[in-house]
């Protein structure tokens, strides 16, 4: 009994997945799509790693903005952020 409601149950799934495969691509009315951005790759090794570098790829507008979110972070920890305008410290003693 229940080797035939699986069986019956298999069949009525696969018939209905087959009737909604499309036999054609449905029209489009919207206009084309952009080509896809071309991808520019990096290859980063870590400082002290034995392990091989790794290689990263990103479109270019998302390297620009990987490369300014590093600038800001590198300049706040310099002290020289637009926030804290400390400018760069003069010597050992701070004078």
């Amino acid at each position: 009994m229940r080797k035939t409601i699986a069986v019956a149950l298999a069949c009525s799934l696969g018939s209905v997945l087959f009737a909604q495969t499309p036999t054609s691509p449905p029209a489009s009315t919207s206009a084309p799509t952009p080509p896809e951005e071309k991808l520019s790759c990096r290859y980063y090794r870590q400082t002290g790693s034995i392990m091989p570098g790794k290689r990263i790829c990103h479109t270019k507008a998302e390297w620009a903005d990987i490369d300014a979110q590093t600038r800001r972070i590198t300049e706040h920890n310099l002290g020289r952020d637009q926030a804290g305008n400390r400018g760069a410290p003069t010597g050992p003693a701070g004078n």
